[in-house]
């Protein structure tokens, strides 16, 4: 293995379960060496061409027009804090919390007037005032003690504040995720108990887990909307997407080869040749309030374009 591996890849190739401090130190590491906010998310649009950051911007603008501070937490290279503050009135405050010193580093560079926060959500120092609006974008399946930080996040919030954020949908049946399953298979003929998982996170695959967690940290009123990013990608921007996944960009070289292949082969029998396939990862875009005293609701949208 190259010195890249981490204790958390170590720990799946020799059968054992991860903790959430080998899944953290595994993402920096990888961010270390990828710009994830970057080339892979550029290639995905929504129907109307928008990156997913813009439509998230606008939604957010739309639900909470006079917000006067906004906390992206998981805010990687800075772009969605890039489209707010293209979005947004000037005198916005904008904040950005990330594990990642390399991803800070990005943001800073990016959007130099925001405030941004190097560490662990549940112990670095919070914002100097209470936010109105807390955003994540496609963070939230890929963070170990959710439940802990969701509830650290009730606290910093103002009430009657706005909790927004786009994760993935894995119970959709797509082309991605049905290749990264056939990748992680292949990992499993060299090491049968590689299995890889967030430590210590969160269930979110159903409307409900997503209500219950929101809940449970004091959020309410939650409403979920589901819409599409796309891209046609040929088979190098394919597997490019592929390795910005967390669990496979750290791997040894020789292991990395074996997967680009098989991602190319794939891209080759859906259209053969050098065509273009056309790639669609299924999001949702969830909101709720942090309002003390009440309970939780469940409203279904359809489209958060």
């Amino acid at each position: 293995m190259r010195s890249a591996v981490t204790r958390y890849l170590q720990s799946l190739f020799e059968g054992r379960l991860p903790n959430a401090a080998e899944w953290n130190e595994h993402l920096v590491a990888f961010h270390e060496r990828e710009d994830v906010t970057g080339a892979p998310l550029r290639l995905l649009r929504t129907s109307d061409g928008s990156s997913s950051y813009d439509t998230l911007a606008r939604r957010l603008f739309a639900l909470a027009p006079e917000a006067h501070s906004i906390l992206d937490v998981g805010c990687g290279g800075g772009a969605l804090l890039e489209s707010l503050r293209g979005t947004y009135p000037k005198g916005v405050s904008l904040t950005g919390i990330d594990l990642s010193r390399d991803e800070i580093d990005r943001a800073r560079k990016r959007v130099p007037e925001a405030m941004l926060l190097c560490g662990d959500v549940l112990t670095v120092e919070g914002p100097p005032v209470a936010c109105d609006v807390i955003v994540s974008h496609l963070s939230f399946l890929s963070f170990a003690r959710l439940r802990g930080i969701l509830a650290r996040l009730r606290g910093i919030i103002r009430e009657p504040g706005l909790l927004a954020y786009v994760v993935e949908d894995p119970l959709a049946d797509n082309v991605l995720f049905r290749v990264l399953s056939m990748l992680v298979q292949l990992l499993r003929e060299r090491f049968p108990m590689f299995l890889p998982s967030v430590p210590e996170s969160a269930p979110m695959q159903s409307d409900q887990d997503i209500i219950a967690i929101n809940r449970a940290a004091g959020f309410v009123h939650t409403r979920i909307e589901q819409y599409e990013l796309l891209a046609d990608c040929n088979a190098d921007q394919l597997w490019e997407i592929v390795r910005s996944v967390y669990v496979f960009g750290l791997l040894e070289h020789s292991i990395l080869d074996t997967l680009r292949d098989a991602v190319l082969a794939s891209h080759a029998r859906h259209v053969g040749g050098s065509g273009t396939l056309q790639l669609a990862m299924p999001v949702r875009f969830v909101t709720a309030r942090a309002e003390a005293g009440k309970d939780s609701t469940l409203e279904r949208g359809t489209d958060a374009q």
